[in-house]
């Protein structure tokens, strides 16, 4: 498999992205050494970087439904777009309740509610 991007939650389980298609982010637990993976998320279009929330929710810089932006998927596996914008290829949380987001060629410092 080939993985593009990476993320760990705070049970250490390692998140990936895949671009191959169909694309998907995978999953792979701790417990999981032999490089094994299982689905968590389908149905994002060129999925680029990945973080997670204090309450386990996954962002990431992709498209979903046509539209590009920053998607959130809840630990139920439940993805909207939590922001929209064509360049946005990453997003941090910062403990104040503000964001950065990343684009091709610009970082931004915005309040997150």
């Amino acid at each position: 498999m080939a993985a593009y991007h990476l993320a760990f939650n705070d049970e250490g389980t390692l998140f990936v992205t895949r671009g191959r298609l169909p694309p998907a982010i995978r999953r792979s637990t701790p417990s999981t050494r032999d490089g094994r993976t299982t689905i968590f998320y389908q149905g994002l279009g060129r999925a680029q970087g990945m973080a997670f929330d204090v309450d386990g929710n996954l962002y990431v810089a992709a498209s979903l439904h046509g539209q590009r932006g920053i998607v959130r998927i809840t630990p139920r596996r439940r993805g909207h777009a939590a922001s929209r914008g064509h360049n946005l290829v990453g997003r941090r949380s910062w403990t104040d309740g503000c964001a950065a987001l990343a684009t091709r060629d610009a970082l931004y410092h915005v309040a997150w509610i």
